[in-house]
């Protein structure tokens, strides 16, 4: 299931992303972002897609995000993991035998 391997993967994405902009590697980042904006994009989490869609175009003009745009995306993106991980949990409870 996507959404499982989205979970498994996020710590290692948010960190080699987070890394990328510490580090203001705009075509590092940018193709992070790309990725994450595509999965995004797969989950329907419109929102926080729209703002990867900024953050990327920026990188790719040679223009690094704001710290500001960064945490909220950040933040927008750490709460599609919790919703993902919830609906995972939930699927799973109601596929589990009766004991």
């Amino acid at each position: 299931m996507l959404a499982a391997k989205f979970i498994k993967r996020y710590p290692e994405k948010v960190h080699l992303l987070s890394s990328a902009f510490r580090e203001k590697d705009l075509p590092r980042f940018a193709g992070h972002i790309h990725r994450l904006r595509g999965a995004l994009g797969i989950f329907r989490a419109a929102r926080a897609q729209a703002m990867a869609v900024v953050l990327e175009h920026k990188a790719q003009s040679g223009s690094s995000p704001s710290d500001a745009e960064f945490s909220c995306f950040m933040d927008e993106l750490a709460g599609v993991a919790s919703d993902l991980s919830l609906y995972l949990g939930s699927t799973s409870e109601r596929s589990a035998p009766d004991q």
